[in-house]
């Protein structure tokens, strides 16, 4: 009795019993729905961020990360990166040196992380080589080149085909001196890496830091 009740009273009011119906169809449709596009939102978020710069995995000297000093360095790096490159599932396998210094051009100075990158491997494991807004990113071989984020650029108030000068503290504890020519600006939409950021061949980042064989991270993508 009380479903036949029911039954009649629902059709009692067909335009009542069909909005209810609708909405509760649409709320269960959202709810089933959303948390899918939330998790391939974020999937996706986590790709973009692992894939621009910092890879899926780094191999650094214990230590280095929470205080990092330029003497932390991997040793004989070209064996390593050897062994890793012959591991089945590793898309990607890179080598990188960083330092910070002052960079100037002209009568502008300005402080900087520079990062001695593999032109020919930095492609697999980050987005900036993709990222270049004028001019290109540094080819393998050339290792007078500088690439500089956009905002750095237009800090330092320079374009392609300029000349900036490198000052910073070598390995030894010695004057890191170079002059490099900028071949081209990248722009990653973040304002950190565009600002603070220089990229210069790795073959020219242990020769002006004295620091040849060396490296500081590898990184490593799947």
């Amino acid at each position: 009795m009380i479903f036949a009740l029911a039954w009649r009273n629902l059709w009692r009011r067909p335009r009542r019993t069909a909005l209810s119906i609708a909405g509760l169809a649409f709320a269960s449709a959202f709810l089933i729905f959303m948390p899918s596009l939330q998790n391939g939102a974020y999937r996706a978020m986590i790709e973009n961020t692992l894939r621009l710069y910092d890879g899926y995995a780094q191999l650094e000297r214990p230590g280095y990360r929470d205080e990092p000093d330029i003497r932390d360095t991997i040793v004989d790096v070209e064996a390593l990166l050897g062994t890793l490159r012959g591991i089945d599932g590793l898309d990607g396998v890179s080598a990188r040196a960083s330092g910070y210094v002052l960079l100037s051009a002209d009568d502008r100075s300005f402080g900087a992380q520079i990062v001695g990158v593999e032109p020919r491997s930095e492609a697999e494991v980050s987005r900036i080589p993709r990222n270049i807004e004028r001019g290109r990113f540094l080819e393998a071989g050339a290792e007078d080149e500088i690439a500089l984020g956009t905002t750095l650029a237009r800090n330092l108030a320079v374009d392609v085909g300029d000349v900036v000068t490198v000052l910073g503290t070598g390995y030894d504890g010695s004057l890191a001196a170079d002059s490099l020519t900028v071949v081209g600006t990248y722009t990653t939409g973040i304002s950190e890496i565009d600002r603070l950021t220089a990229e210069i061949p790795l073959k020219r980042f242990q020769d002006t830091f004295t620091m040849p064989g060396q490296a500081h991270t590898i990184v490593l993508s799947g």
